[in-house]
């Protein structure tokens, strides 16, 4: 970790804001970086910040935000330096924006972008120890030019080692997107990633916000997920391959879901077969 980057990086426009600071487009040895700012004054801040740096470093994968240097003084200079996607998130793409509206993409397109963020995942669910995402939602999953995407924002990542697989409970990311489990407080793994990423893909198969129209709370909806009484709707022409995909990530039993690496096997075969007419076997 670098004691002196702050003094090599000149800051440019605000690019946003999040629950763990702002980011900056930035300029670093002549080419373009986000430049993630985050304010540590606790104890907890800090080690939430040294998380993401271990998480980030210890990923190179293309579906993963690249990172390149970390500069840890606190409590202002706490940098992040990443690889700079202009192509917007994964929310703007799927929904659009006040100017352009939303635009409608085809089921190609939607299963490619789904594909991208499990083979993200699966670099993640791959890495020794593994590392959970915990909150993965279209917001925290990041564009290039060419559409490739990225898992970023890895401030809520945690390694499940030996001892900390024996505490992780309690509610951790965004209640539409978290896996029964967390919401009842109860132990879990990567595979409540799974769970998040199947509702990641019912929202990139509807272009619909999830649970969109049930007039619930946050609060409200992870209750009955909790209860498992609700899951994400699917679009009835949804082709069965990806329907069974979908499912099996919602299983009430985490243990039943099936891993990113099973996922991006599946996805792949889904692809490849020329969408809409895929005749896949079952899950």
């Amino acid at each position: 970790m670098r004691s002196d980057l702050h003094y090599q990086v000149s800051l440019g426009q605000l690019l946003g804001e999040g629950m763990f600071g702002r980011t900056f487009l930035g300029m670093w040895r002549g080419g373009d970086v986000a430049v993630k700012t985050v304010r540590v004054g606790k104890e907890s801040e800090a080690s939430s910040f040294l998380r993401e740096v271990a998480s980030l470093a210890a990923i190179r994968h293309p579906n993963v935000m690249q990172f390149f240097g970390a500069c840890l003084q606190p409590p202002e200079q706490c940098w992040l330096l990443c690889e700079y996607l202009p192509g917007g998130n994964l929310t703007q793409w799927l929904h659009g924006d006040r100017k352009q509206g939303q635009v409608r993409r085809s089921l190609e397109e939607r299963v490619r972008m789904a594909l991208g963020v499990a083979q993200g995942m699966q670099a993640l669910e791959a890495a020794e120890p593994p590392i959970l995402h915990r909150d993965l939602k279209p917001s925290n999953v990041f564009l290039d030019v060419s559409g490739r995407p990225c898992v970023a924002d890895m401030g809520l990542a945690r390694r499940l080692t030996p001892a900390s697989a024996a505490c992780l409970t309690g509610e951790t990311g965004t209640y539409v997107y978290m896996a029964p489990e967390m919401i009842r407080h109860e132990l879990y793994t990567s595979k409540a990633d799974v769970f998040s990423w199947g509702v990641l893909l019912a929202e990139v198969l509807s272009q619909r916000p999830p649970y969109e129209g049930l007039y619930m709370t946050p609060v409200q909806v992870a209750l009955a997920v909790g209860d498992n009484e609700l899951r994400p709707t699917l679009p009835s022409d949804t082709p069965e391959p990806l329907l069974n995909v979908a499912l099996a990530c919602y299983n009430p039993e985490p243990e039943n879901r099936p891993s990113f690496a099973l996922i991006v096997h599946h996805m792949r075969k889904v692809s490849s077969a020329g969408l809409p007419y895929v005749t896949i076997s079952s899950f």
